[in-house]
């Protein structure tokens, strides 16, 4: 967890994410309520945000990808694109999971292997979360 999280008081109601603005917060549901409606002309991309159609469609722009690998033919047109392609070749894996040892290279399987962790279950006498109700149960039996 981020230690700016008392900072974050806007609380999404469909997930654990949580905004210092209200602005972020909104763009943010579109995620869960929202289907993708911006749809690429050329090819069959579609996506929830404009930004990301127009990121999109400058892959289809007779623009040359100035930012390419020195070790194979990919290159990007944009320099995060291949700062993120040089992590297959560099092994490096910078985000970490807190609960386990899963670490990877991409911010986005990160959330989703965090989704594996989820604990619906709270204890009312301390901190124990656990996504079985029998193990509820059991740790309120034996601990309290």
């Amino acid at each position: 967890m981020h230690a700016d999280n008392k900072t974050k008081r806007f609380k999404c109601e469909h997930c654990d994410q949580s905004f210092a603005q209200r602005y972020t917060l909104t763009r943010h549901l579109q995620i869960h309520t929202e289907r993708e409606k911006y749809k690429c002309s050329q090819c069959n991309f579609t996506c929830k945000f404009e930004s990301y159609l127009k990121r999109h469609l400058s892959t289809h722009a007779n623009k040359l990808k100035p930012f390419k690998c020195n070790i194979c033919n990919y290159s990007s047109f944009d320099r995060k694109g291949l700062n993120r392609h040089m992590m297959i070749h560099t092994g490096e894996k910078p985000f970490a999971c807190d609960d386990c040892k899963y670490k990877t290279s991409e911010k986005s399987k990160l959330k989703r292997h965090q989704k594996t962790h989820v604990r619906n279950f709270q204890c009312e006498q301390c901190d124990y979360k656990t996504r079985f109700e029998k193990q509820l149960t059991l740790h309120i039996i034996t601990v309290h």
